[in-house]
């Protein structure tokens, strides 16, 4: 499994000459698993690691993030809290259309 997230955008822009411009943009997104702290490391479990259990926190703070923006637009909230995490602001434009 990985121990973070990464992000692909591709931007495409299709020219009209005088008539302007269609821009698209794909975005390809590979999420880390939930990270428990007990197997969080292969051996010790990452509460006795405290970079792997930092690790664990972030990977978790993002997903639920993540979550929370999900049902946030799904149901329509005045107030959707994509700066709660790198992930979801690196994902506004594209989760929000």
């Amino acid at each position: 499994s990985s121990r973070g997230h990464a992000i692909l955008s591709i931007l495409v822009r299709e020219l009209h000459g005088d008539a302007g411009e269609r821009v698209g943009k794909l975005s390809l997104v590979d999420l880390a698993g939930t990270e428990s702290s007990e197997k969080s490391h292969a051996m010790d479990g990452a509460s006795n690691v405290p970079l792997r259990r930092e690790e664990a926190k972030h990977i978790n703070k993002s997903l639920w993030a993540l979550g929370t923006v999900i049902e946030k637009l799904s149901t329509g909230s005045a107030h959707v809290p994509f700066r709660d995490s790198k992930l979801t602001r690196l994902l506004q434009e594209t989760l929000n259309g």
